[in-house]
């Protein structure tokens, strides 16, 4: 009994030192950094930022469509500049994850509000 006792102590001691030392924090960031790469990658895939946003001529016919430019230079632009954005904000502003989506939110809103982006509803 009082062998299975130490032992039990000793790795309990083992674990808790592991949680809270050097070796579990590198882990906890390792696991932290996969995460946002994940979810980076699966942003970056599922959604696409469109724009709306063109300019028109006296007669009312749209002579310069931004989208279209866009993607004749690079097909998903706005969606990595969004996505390099949130990554920046989050690796060297140490921003949360949770601030960074109300700010998506709030831009969105705002670019939806002004024309910039074409939520693509119809009623």
């Amino acid at each position: 009994m009082r062998f299975l006792y130490f032992k039990g102590y000793d790795m309990g001691t083992k674990a808790v030192e592991f949680l809270v030392g050097d070796i579990g924090t590198a882990i906890r960031e390792a696991v932290t950094t996969l995460g946002g790469i994940v979810i980076g990658a699966v942003s970056a895939t599922w959604v696409s930022v469109k724009t709306s946003f063109a300019l028109y001529n006296e007669a009312g016919e749209a002579y310069m469509v931004l989208q279209e430019k866009l993607d004749s230079v690079f097909p998903g632009l706005l969606t990595a500049i969004f996505v390099i954005f949130c990554w920046w904000l989050m690796a060297k502003k140490r921003m949360s994850p949770l601030k960074v989506m109300g700010l998506l939110v709030v831009i969105a809103f705002v670019g939806v509000l002004v024309g910039f982006f074409n939520p693509g509803l119809s009623y």
